[in-house]
């Protein structure tokens, strides 16, 4: 099979092409935070395909965590326990969230394939 004639598979290009992802997928939690009220969008399960096109994975699960956090632990527990309503808490940890500035987490990114992907097997 012929490969598409603007991929570069090189190492500097690859961890480009992985800094843009992450970015990317940094964006859109911020504005699913900022502007959806925390509701995933389509983008934040990414079809997987080998460069020839064909599909791995119809959607992946892309986690996203901070490298040491200890902090945000601690105001998520704080917001749960200040009180019992479902929807205050909801709206304090999102608006916690709104204020994040996600790219300095991308330290633990983790892609999950979905239980129909042909990656697990």
């Amino acid at each position: 099979m012929r490969k598409p004639d603007n991929v570069v598979l090189t190492r500097a290009a690859s961890q480009a092409l992985r800094a843009e992802f992450i970015g990317w997928q940094c964006r859109l939690r911020q504005l699913a935070a900022r502007q959806d009220g925390g509701r995933p969008s389509a983008g934040m399960r990414p079809r997987v395909a080998t460069p020839a096109g064909d599909e791995l994975a119809n959607g992946v699960i892309v986690l996203i965590s901070e490298a040491d956090p200890e902090n945000t632990t601690q105001q998520f527990r704080y917001q749960y326990l200040k009180t019992q309503d479902p929807n205050e808490r909801y709206d304090k940890v999102l608006e916690f969230l709104q204020a994040v500035v996600l790219p300095g987490w991308h330290h633990g990114l983790s892609i999950l394939p979905g239980n129909d992907s042909s990656i697990r097997e």
